[in-house]
């Protein structure tokens, strides 16, 4: 039975899918949602249809004699019995390519997307070659920052609103892409509360920065302990000991990032 790992925090999910891309070749997708009682049904359909259980001398097989690989990622909805997935599949023939109905992830219009808020794009960088794949706020998610940052400012009497606003913005996923528009809006409340507040009270303490995206030790958990949990109404991962990340019941796994998964240079 086909088991696969899921990733603990949404930020490793989203760069596990960037290096995919960006040095496996997987350019092409679908996605969706399946509730948590058919998640492992659909994780063992996909293996035993498209392989995508396969280890890394399978994949080369394949790849090597003209096959399509699939790799599949899974993370659970918040606060919903619900599965997000993801889909990735590789050029080459295959009932993947058949069966699926396949996105290319450069198509600005089915851009690979995290929740509606976040869009794996590929840019030029200054001093690079190639362009690099990236993640981005979407136009719906700036926008939206853009009128909450206003909202925030201009209701006088308090300062909570800015305060929450801060904090929130400044915990999205530090994707070099992310960074720019972080400091682009960051850039609009400072002169959105000079404009309305400055005569009243000095601007909330902002951090100095937003943290990058590094190579990261990527703590999992076996599909069926996070459906298990999600059946019973627990949170999908058990709480981590911070200094030996492990919980109690043994429910949590770590592993690194392999050789082949930890591909530097990918415009984190």
């Amino acid at each position: 039975m086909f088991n696969p790992n899921v990733f603990r925090y949404k930020t490793a999910v989203m760069q596990r899918m960037q290096q995919l891309v960006a040095r496996g070749g997987y350019l092409w997708y679908t996605h969706g949602e399946v509730n948590a009682a058919r998640a492992s049904r659909l994780a063992q359909k996909f293996a035993d249809k498209y392989g995508v259980h396969f280890n890394e001398n399978q994949r080369s097989y394949a790849r090597g004699r003209g096959r399509a690989n699939a790799y599949l990622l899974m993370y659970p909805k918040k606060d919903h019995a619900t599965f997000r997935w993801w889909l990735l599949a590789t050029e080459g023939s295959g009932l993947v390519h058949d069966e699926e109905t396949l996105f290319r992830v450069t198509d600005a219009h089915h851009r690979l997307t995290w929740s509606g808020d976040y869009e794996l794009v590929q840019l030029t960088r200054e001093g690079r070659s190639k362009p690099v794949f990236t993640w981005r706020m979407t136009r719906a998610c700036y926008e939206g920052w853009h009128n909450r940052i206003r909202q925030a400012v201009r209701k006088t009497g308090t300062e909570e609103g800015v305060k929450q606003a801060i904090w929130t913005l400044y915990r999205a996923p530090g994707f070099s892409e992310v960074r720019h528009q972080v400091k682009r809006l960051t850039y609009q409340l400072e002169k959105e509360w000079q404009r309305t507040r400055r005569q009243t009270a000095p601007l909330p303490n902002m951090p100095k920065r937003i943290g990058y995206v590094r190579m990261m030790a990527a703590e999992t958990v076996p599909l069926d302990v996070v459906v298990r949990r999600m059946q019973l109404g627990k949170r999908p991962f058990p709480r981590v000991d911070a200094k030996n990340k492990h919980e109690k019941s043994g429910e949590v796994y770590d592993r690194k990032l392999s050789s082949t998964e930890a591909a530097p240079g990918i415009g984190s």
